[in-house]
């Protein structure tokens, strides 16, 4: 996680584990597919 905040921000990254926790997704896989696009 902190090398997506460090490459991607911290805003984006939080912005994804939201999307996540609201889908209730329970894989990391998922966050960095969200970062990926």
């Amino acid at each position: 996680m902190n090398s997506w905040s460090s490459n991607l921000g911290n805003e984006l990254v939080v912005y994804a584990i939201n999307i996540v926790a609201k889908n209730n997704a329970r894989s990391w896989n998922y966050i960095e597919q969200i970062l990926m696009d």
